[in-house]
């Protein structure tokens, strides 16, 4: 039951990770001009967010080890961020660099913080 609970946190907080950001980038995109390099820019930074909310849902859909969790998912997104940057897109070459150092560091913090909330129960 533990192994399904892990893979049900892990695949939840990817889901909603997932869901956020292209929510996020719907709205980016009713502000800005989805052409501009501003708007590829502020797309990259949103995976921040959203990693947030994934690295935090993550936490607290485990039972055991919330934190732990939260690493495989920013390990995971880690992952596909580095797996980009060897074919970037050819506007902005450097925005899967952005992804890969700020979207997993989001992740770890609010899945630290998580992890403290429930300590404190």
């Amino acid at each position: 039951m533990k192994t399904l609970r892990s893979i049900v946190a892990l695949v939840g907080g990817f889901a909603l990770m997932g869901f956020s950001y292209l929510l996020f980038v719907v709205i980016a995109a009713t502000l800005l001009d989805p052409q501009a390099a501003s708007f590829r820019t502020v797309s990259g930074l949103l995976f921040s967010p959203a990693g947030a909310l994934g690295g935090y849902a993550t936490a607290s859909l485990a039972i055991t080890r919330p934190f732990a969790h939260a690493a495989v998912l920013a390990a995971c997104m880690l992952g596909m961020a580095v797996s980009y940057t060897f074919k970037p897109p050819a506007e902005l070459p450097w925005n899967p660099v952005l992804v890969a150092a700020t979207a997993p560091l989001f992740m770890l913090a609010f899945g630290w913080l998580r992890t403290r909330q429930l300590s404190k129960r």
